[in-house]
């Protein structure tokens, strides 16, 4: 094998650690941001939705809307846990992003995505 001047050793390693931790936890940090903001405004259109029957048909999906209200009860919470961790954490802030995108994959009670 070759030898390697060090001018090629420090290239290599500026390479292989390009977006380093610092970019990193940006990224993260925005990932996470924008999930919280989403989450929070995605449950005050729900509440305006559902305040005073205005949107909602009384009787029709009742069993939807309850089911969806017990799922979305914790996902602001879990995202701002994400957006806290990203500041520390940035591998766990991604973790809390993925599993929140799993757990919120699935369908609802009537097994419709």
């Amino acid at each position: 094998m070759a030898e390697t001047t060090q001018d090629e050793e420090a290239t290599r390693r500026e390479a292989l650690t390009h977006g380093g931790r610092t970019e990193l936890r940006l990224a993260a940090l925005v990932y996470a941001a924008q999930g919280t903001f989403i989450a929070l405004d995605f449950t005050k259109l729900r509440r305006d939705a559902i305040k005073d029957e205005r949107l909602v048909i009384p009787g029709y999906g009742e069993d939807e809307g309850n089911w969806m209200s017990q799922q979305h009860r914790y996902g602001p919470l879990a995202c701002v846990a994400a957006l806290v961790a990203a500041f520390v954490w940035p591998w766990v802030s991604i973790g809390i992003g993925l599993i929140l995108a799993i757990f919120y994959s699935f369908g609802g009670p009537t097994g419709r995505g």
